[in-house]
């Protein structure tokens, strides 16, 4: 028995629905449903081609080795554990998947390489920054073209060796969403993400009501008297459509750290 309920995953592609993915999709109501059978007549592996968004959670798919997914379009990792691949490389057709989601908690996964040499198709990848700098030379190693990445699970560091790193895996990227409090460095990318169209980062420092409108739209008539690009807010994000007069404003070094002053304290033994 196959069944799809209200919480599905699509669109993956919207940053905001991460937020939403959990395990209890399962307690919604039932929107469809149908059988199919374990085998085919000639004893074959059964088909499964309707578009789909995959959630793996464990290595126990057993009850799903009689069973083909050739059309899965977003793939959820809650773990990429060495078990996984077997299954996952012979019973889902990787090349099909655009949109890879790793949620994993973990900070080393060799796995993550033998994965993407099998995803080889995607256009849009949700990773921490820390799995992706552990696992660089798996990005660097194939021809990923990832437009949209999201490396805002966590707060990360966002130096000149942090975009070049990007910039080096991937090349094409047209949409990056970060977290971090050096966005200072923004104007750096200018030169190493040559096809960057949007920025989306984190605003905590801004007090958001998201059930007061005056607030976010006093908020938003604020920067855009301090601003000359175009930008919009939504909840605590802030995406910003990155040319010139984005990357030239000086709107970026209100985030630079300030330098500590040097005062100096009276000794007991100092003269008056």
């Amino acid at each position: 028995m196959i069944t799809e309920h209200n919480n599905r995953l699509r669109p993956i592609s919207n940053i905001d629905s991460i937020a939403l993915l959990n395990k209890t999709e399962f307690d919604q109501p039932v929107t469809c449903c149908w059988t199919a059978p374990d085998r085919t007549s000639k004893n074959e592996l059964v088909k499964v081609n309707t578009n789909i968004s995959w959630q793996l959670v464990d290595s126990n798919n057993t009850i799903l080795h009689n069973y083909y997914f050739g059309n899965v379009k977003s793939l959820l990792m809650d773990n990429i554990e060495q078990s996984l691949m077997p299954w996952l490389t012979k019973y889902v057709n990787c090349g099909g998947i655009k949109e890879l989601i790793i949620t994993a908690p973990e900070k080393k996964a060799e796995t993550l390489t033998k994965l993407v040499s099998f995803v080889t198709n995607i256009n849009f990848l949700y990773i921490s920054f820390d799995l992706l700098v552990v696992n660089i030379g798996a990005f660097k190693a194939t021809n990923v073209r990832v437009k949209h990445l999201d490396i805002s699970h966590c707060e990360h560091t966002f130096n000149e060796q942090d975009i070049i790193l990007i910039g080096e895996c991937f090349p094409y990227l047209e949409h990056l969403n970060i977290n971090t409090k050096s966005l200072y460095n923004v104007p750096l990318i200018k030169k190493y993400l040559k096809y960057l169209r949007s920025l989306t980062f984190e605003t905590k420092d801004y007090y958001i009501n998201r059930f007061d409108e005056d607030s976010t739209t006093r908020r938003s008539y604020d920067l855009q008297k301090q601003t000359q690009f175009l930008f919009s807010i939504k909840a605590s994000k802030m995406t910003v459509w990155m040319d010139k007069t984005a990357f030239d404003d000086s709107y970026w070094q209100t985030f630079a750290p300030k330098p500590l002053g040097n005062k100096r304290k009276n000794s007991p033994f100092s003269r008056k």
